[in-house]
């Protein structure tokens, strides 16, 4: 008994921690099919989460998989049993983390940016991602430079 507790309790705790998180991805109170079929859109679409790696749009895809299979096994998420509703919600947790993640990087920056001698200034966009890329790699090439 207490070991269901404390289960509860921990899916309870991430839920809290993770809310603002699992309105951006899933929500398991919320029909699954629509939600994950909206999910497999955007990745497949290519410019919500245009930073996501293949390892990391199969593992989404996987989890999608195993929380699908839960539910037509048992559409209820109250009826699940309690190993299964802790499957179900680390599967949740996993995509809801993953996505966050590549819609982060996938976001947009643009600066206005002057070349040198010059009154015009020219528009340069890139991901936040490709901006930590660069920043990286001038980063090492400066210290390279140095040695």
């Amino acid at each position: 008994m207490a070991k269901r507790w404390s289960v509860a309790g921990l899916l309870l705790a991430a839920g809290l921690m993770s809310g603002h998180a699992l309105a951006v991805a899933l929500d398991l109170d919320k029909p699954f099919k629509p939600q994950a079929a909206q999910v497999r859109a955007d990745l497949a679409d290519g410019e919500k989460y245009s930073e996501i790696s293949q390892d990391e749009r199969a593992k989404v895809g996987a989890a999608l998989d195993r929380i699908e299979a839960a539910f037509q096994a048992q559409p209820d998420i109250r009826a699940l049993q309690p190993e299964q509703l802790a499957a179900v919600r680390n599967d949740q947790e996993l995509v809801t983390r993953i996505l966050t993640k590549a819609r982060e990087d996938s976001r947009l920056i643009c600066r206005r940016e002057r070349a040198t001698g010059s009154q015009m200034s020219t528009k340069q966009c890139m991901t936040a991602a490709q901006r930590r890329r660069q920043t990286t790699v001038s980063q090492d090439e400066i210290s390279r430079r140095q040695r």
